[in-house]
């Protein structure tokens, strides 16, 4: 059994301190700052509004991030060169039918931009979705299966159909 350069040793997880503010009028700001997921530091920012007595949300996001790395109990390394991404964003919520529509647009980490497009309808606990993700050149198709449980996702089945001019790729995560 053989393991990799950081199994060997601690690491740490995710360390990230958080602030949400409300502020009249149904808008909240979020900010975030610390050691994130995939091995990035930063700072994150988050404004949303709500309309339509909650049921119509406006989103925009900011963050600012770069490359750390534990190795052990002696060494970090880190990247100083950061990387900004962002996104805007509004949802929509059709109580009568538990449905959610959202879309989506940003730049992403690979100084890629994309959009986002999600259906989700619920029912109970089970939460059945659709998204379009489009990617340059590709464009990526899924269906959401999930079953939650006091707000947390116990289960999920995702089937990703991947579109390009030469092929088509089937992704079940």
């Amino acid at each position: 059994m053989s393991f990799g350069p950081r199994d060997d040793s601690v690491h740490t997880g995710s360390v990230v301190f958080n602030q949400t503010f409300r502020f009249p009028k149904n808008l909240f700001l979020s900010t975030s700052f610390g050691i994130f997921s995939s091995d990035r530091y930063g700072f994150d920012l988050e404004a949303r509004k709500y309309f339509l007595d909650g049921d119509l949300s406006l989103g925009i996001n900011y963050g600012l991030t770069s490359f750390i790395s534990f190795s052990g109990f002696n060494r970090i390394y880190y990247f100083d060169k950061f990387t900004w991404t962002g996104n805007v964003g509004i949802d929509y919520r059709i109580q009568k039918y538990d449905l959610t529509l959202s879309a989506m647009v940003g730049k992403f980490l690979l100084g890629d931009t994309s959009f986002r497009f999600d259906i989700n309808r619920e029912f109970g606990e089970i939460e059945i979705g659709f998204l379009v993700l489009g990617l340059q050149p590709v464009l990526l198709t899924a269906v959401s299966i999930f079953l939650y449980r006091f707000g947390r996702a116990l289960i999920g089945i995702q089937v990703w159909l991947e579109l390009d001019r030469q092929r088509i790729i089937l992704l079940v995560t």
